[in-house]
């Protein structure tokens, strides 16, 4: 029995002594000064002291004087020693510049680590480059006139009055009285002026003939000509409406592409450091097409 507990007994000082130099020697070197592991041991070896409670009550001694005290130091330690603090910041880039710190930097709170800021300048170069186009594509085209009714009211008209030019000619000579001779060279001889004034007439009949004729072909080159600006008229709506159907078009593309370009830009945003210290490390963590993502590990010890 005595000799179970002299073996618990040194098991004990032996850990207490062990745990001291795992301290940088400083428990270590309480106990030596004070004599700690000599009275345990020599309390332990007392021939005189058989009872278990007197065993104890050395050990309680010893640990009053040594070990109480060695113990009370590792209590302090472990509540002063931890790991040292540190704080990660992920972020996203399109570029390894858009990183504004590097390994070793001293950062405030509040400070730039990473900004976009070739993506930013892109993006807003762009958007005034589809604002403009859109501004531009916002002006109205210009009308196209409607085409008039037709209107022939002149050319018929001309018609109408060549007609009874004609009539009156046709009559003049119908109703003109007629030559004493039948044979042509006798009137002319006998009745010279019968044989000139109906020659005018009928000259008058003809000419009219050819005034009806012109104006008949007046009237037909005005509807003709009426037809082909119809035609005209119809080929240039036909323009105009694809012109404003493109128009329209383009216009929905490009506010759709600038309420994209807007949604990237509102993505865009400069990381700051929430606290203040050095940048401990900067490490590349994956790519994903164009965007690459990166950790930026702060050691905040000792800083506020």
């Amino acid at each position: 029995m005595k000799l179970s507990k002299i073996l618990q007994f040194s098991v004990l000082a032996v850990g207490a002594v062990a745990l001291g130099v795992s301290l940088n020697g400083l428990t270590a070197g309480k106990v030596k000064s004070q004599g700690a592991s000599p009275s345990i041991f020599n309390t332990v070896a007392e021939p005189t002291d058989t009872s278990s409670s007197g065993l104890f009550n050395s050990v309680a001694g010893s640990a009053d004087t040594s070990g109480g005290e060695l113990f009370a130091l590792v209590g302090g330690e472990t509540q002063t020693s931890t790991t040292q603090p540190t704080h990660v910041i992920n972020v996203t880039l399109t570029s390894p510049d858009d990183l504004k710190v590097k390994e070793g930097d001293l950062v405030k709170k509040g400070d730039v680590v990473s900004d976009r800021t070739l993506e930013r300048q892109r993006l807003e170069s762009k958007k005034q480059q589809l604002e403009n186009a859109i501004e531009l594509l916002s002006l109205p085209l210009t009308e196209l006139s409607q085409l008039p009714d037709p209107n022939f009211d002149s050319e018929k008209a001309a018609l109408k009055k060549a007609r009874l030019k004609l009539d009156e000619a046709t009559r003049a000579v119908e109703n003109y009285p007629g030559l004493q001779f039948k044979d042509e060279a006798l009137s002319v001889a006998m009745e010279p002026q019968k044989v000139k004034e109906l020659a005018r007439l009928k000259q008058r009949q003809l000419e009219a003939s050819i005034n009806l004729e012109a104006a008949v072909a007046r009237l037909s080159e005005a509807k003709t000509r009426y037809q082909r600006e119809k035609y005209q008229h119809s080929i240039q709506l036909a323009a105009y409406q694809t012109s404003l159907q493109r128009q329209q078009y383009q216009l929905a593309s490009l506010v759709s592409q600038l309420q994209k370009v807007e949604d990237d830009l509102s993505k865009i945003v400069a990381v700051n450091s929430p606290y203040s210290g050095r940048v401990r490390r900067v490490k590349i963590t994956g790519q994903n097409e164009r965007l690459i993502t990166a950790e930026i590990t702060l050691d905040i010890r000792n800083f506020k």
